[in-house]
């Protein structure tokens, strides 16, 4: 039987890479989300997506990108995903493989890669070349049937007549304000525990945002200030993805970030979403018990491993 290994055409591949991928989480994604994810990438200066294909059917995905959140300075972040159904053959080594040229051209100081905690063979195939577990990422999921949308409505007027308004991108059309969006972007992101201090580049931040919509973009102000945000993207039909939330540390422990993911919660329930799902790392504790409050229930979750590599 004939085995190929290419390099993934984005459009003409993306709907059978998708189904394989699929098999892997919690709530399947949409073709959309997919893109978005994607797309995120394409700032890097290192990417390189391959898919393999067995009998004429795409059966592996596998990436490496360099320049990607919350992953430590100068290490690159790879994904291997092989249908369930070719498992253990061997097929998730050759896309490693592959793979490899790219990680030597780059000589990073190491790899990271992320695999789902139900998923006990992925983790004992990654351990087995060389993978140690680091961190722990609590997936949380929201049923927003069950919120009450004039409840929250009343909650933020409260906000409102304190100073605080809540605002989306849509307020701040231009390029000088979505300049102002990525340093402001930039500038929370590297103080969240998710990120570990992490900074990320202008063109990154510039890439990532530029995937979401607007109206998704939310922003807390008072006295015309940016202290505040949260951003958001539709998973797919029932479900909304809580990407980022973040705010400046002089307004920590003020139930701020409560305020924008209220606002967030409140604009997607009249859009008929009936979920919305978010990840935070374990050690995210303030976040953590903000989602605890609003009636998140922690789902399956994610193990970050890493390994080191010596070029010397």
């Amino acid at each position: 039987m004939e085995m190929v290994i290419r390099d993934m055409v984005m459009e003409e591949d993306s709907q059978c890479v998708l189904q394989i991928i699929n098999q892997f989480n919690n709530e399947p994604i949409n073709l959309e989300t997919f893109k978005h994810n994607h797309n995120a990438y394409n700032h890097s200066p290192i990417i390189k997506r391959i898919v393999l294909e067995f009998s004429k059917r795409i059966i592996g995905f596998g990436f490496v990108v360099s320049d990607t959140p919350n992953i430590p300075q100068g290490f690159l972040f790879e994904k291997i995903f092989v249908d369930v159904q070719y498992q253990r053959e061997g097929f998730g080594r050759i896309i490693e493989s592959v793979l490899w040229n790219s990680v030597i051209d780059a000589k990073p100081k190491g790899i990271q890669t992320i695999v789902n905690e139900n998923n006990p063979e992925s983790k004992r195939w990654a351990e087995k070349y060389g993978f140690v577990v680091k961190k722990f990422q609590f997936e949380s999921v929201l049923d927003l049937t069950s919120q009450s949308h004039l409840s929250i409505e009343e909650k933020l007027k409260q906000h409102e007549k304190n100073g605080l308004f809540i605002k989306t991108m849509m307020d701040y059309p231009g390029d000088e304000n979505f300049e102002r969006l990525c340093n402001f972007f930039i500038s929370l992101q590297k103080d969240t525990p998710d990120c570990n201090g992490t900074e990320m580049g202008t063109d990154m931040a510039a890439s990532l945002l530029k995937t979401f919509y607007p109206e998704n973009i939310i922003l807390a102000v008072t006295n015309n200030r940016w202290i505040g945000m949260t951003v958001m993207f539709n998973r797919n039909e029932n479900e909304i993805y809580n990407f980022f939330t973040g705010t400046i540390s002089e307004m920590r422990g003020k139930g701020l970030a409560k305020a924008l993911k209220l606002h967030a919660i409140s604009k997607s329930i009249p859009l008929g979403y009936i979920r919305m799902r978010t990840n935070n790392l374990s050690t995210n504790y303030p976040m953590l018990s903000v989602n605890k409050k609003l009636g998140f229930v922690q789902q399956p979750g994610k193990l970050i491993l890493t390994k080191g590599l010596d070029w010397s």
